[in-house]
């Protein structure tokens, strides 16, 4: 484990690769302004080897963790690049202001002319991921990252998952509900004057 980087390989079949990148190759990518990538919702869609890839993301997070996040919520998508994009990845992190939230990264196909995703460590050299297709790399959301870069037409996609607590409908609460201590990570209680 390097920077708090976990490695999961995943149990994909050559044949699944291929009808995934085919999917994903018909799948329209957002709006976003700054990234070439696919809605926030891209494993919610009820196809067996997205449920697959969905099972093996919440696993690994459990994993990482030494609990269970069934309750937990996620958001995933597709980050494309190829040699002619003109949106250009930057440096960021997936989530900032919460301690409870995890990451993933999944490379799916990285062609040859491409690099993988960069941590950058301060006062030390950046760390690359390796170079390894099918393999979930869970990391706390809060970590800066750069995704990497692809130099070839033939494209570099990438499977980016978070995981985070399911925020509580208060006013759906009714006098009597048990919460899991877990379930109040985003409940704030604020006092009368």
């Amino acid at each position: 484990m390097i920077l708090s980087i976990k490695e999961y390989p995943c149990d994909i079949t050559e044949h699944e690769l291929d009808s995934l990148i085919e999917y994903i190759e018909n799948t329209n990518l957002s709006s976003h302004p700054l990234a070439a990538k696919t809605d926030n919702n891209f494993l919610d869609n009820d196809i067996p080897i997205l449920n697959k890839l969905k099972k093996s993301f919440y696993d690994s997070c459990a994993k990482y963790w030494g609990v269970d996040v069934t309750k937990y919520s996620m958001k995933s998508w597709i980050y494309i690049d190829w040699k002619n994009n003109t949106k250009k990845p930057f440096v960021h992190t997936h989530n900032y202001d919460n301690p409870h939230t995890l990451s993933g990264i999944m490379f799916l196909r990285l062609p040859k002319e491409s690099t993988t995703t960069l941590f950058p460590i301060p006062h030390n050299d950046d760390y690359y991921l390796p170079n390894k297709l099918l393999t979930w790399f869970i990391f706390p959301s809060i970590m800066p990252h750069l995704p990497g870069t692809c130099n070839e037409v033939l494209k570099r996609y990438t499977l980016s998952a978070d995981l985070h607590p399911t925020k509580i409908d208060i006013k759906s609460l009714k006098a009597g509900d048990i919460l899991d201590l877990n379930d109040l990570v985003d409940l704030v209680v604020v006092e009368k004057t």
